[in-house]
């Protein structure tokens, strides 16, 4: 008897050691993670996704028409400093997948190189807090014309030691339209905070929006007021 308490004993204090040992291992992981460098800021921030039934929203132009509402009445709303919106905010998963081909390069597709689409509005980059490196934002004005803004990991993919700005690239097939790129920004981690950022092109929303959308909105007080 005095022997089965011995072992009993024995494996008790294992097992609390694997425990603490345990313990001691989830809790560094999560202080690393907690000083991962996003890309973006968190701070006063209010984020909601919705879904657009396609009944009610068929088409490009109804879905842009109703998310150009919406931002309009977001941004209208007391404390409210800046609204954004995209297919697919930082964190939550890849916005969908594309190659790209950047102009004068010639590679077959399954070669081209793969990137994160976002597709998102002007405010975005202020909204999220993503730091703008190059160039602008694209805006209003550019509604019929293709631009886009490129993460600067994507910069150094495509044209690596030049200048970004004005350049332009093909998403998709050779049959899709040339994109120029009007400005660089900060890499920001899409998936989750275990995985490195990658090549990421940011695309106006009233050029290939999606029916899943999610809205960010900052605010200058306590974001459970608004």
């Amino acid at each position: 008897m005095n022997r089965l308490r011995s072992v009993l004993a024995a494996a008790e204090t294992g097992l609390s050691a694997l425990c603490l040992i345990a313990s001691g291992l989830l809790l560094h992981s999560f202080v690393n993670l907690m000083g991962v460098n996003k890309g973006f800021e968190t701070q006063h921030l209010i984020t909601v996704g919705i879904s657009l039934p396609n009944s009610r929203f068929p088409t490009l132009e109804k879905r842009t028409a109703f998310l150009d509402d919406v931002l309009a009445r977001l941004q209208a709303l007391p404390g409210v400093t800046s609204a954004g919106v995209s297919n697919r905010l930082p964190l939550s998963g890849e916005g969908g997948n594309n190659v790209i081909l950047p102009e004068g390069m010639h590679l077959p597709l399954p070669e081209r190189p793969l990137s994160d689409i976002r597709f998102v509005n002007p405010a975005f980059f202020q909204t999220m807090g993503i730091r703008l490196l190059e160039g602008r934002v694209f805006g209003d004005s550019d509604r019929r014309r293709h631009t886009a803004v490129i993460s600067a990991m994507t910069t150094a993919k495509l044209w690596p030691g030049k200048e970004p700005l004005g350049k332009r690239f093909r998403m998709g097939g050779d049959d899709s339209p040339w994109i120029e790129v009007v400005g660089t920004v900060g890499d920001v981690r899409g998936a989750n905070l275990n995985t490195p950022p990658t090549l990421t092109v940011y695309i106006p929303y009233w050029q290939r929006s999606r029916r899943e959308a999610s809205f960010a909105i900052r605010t200058a007080m306590d974001p459970a007021a608004i």
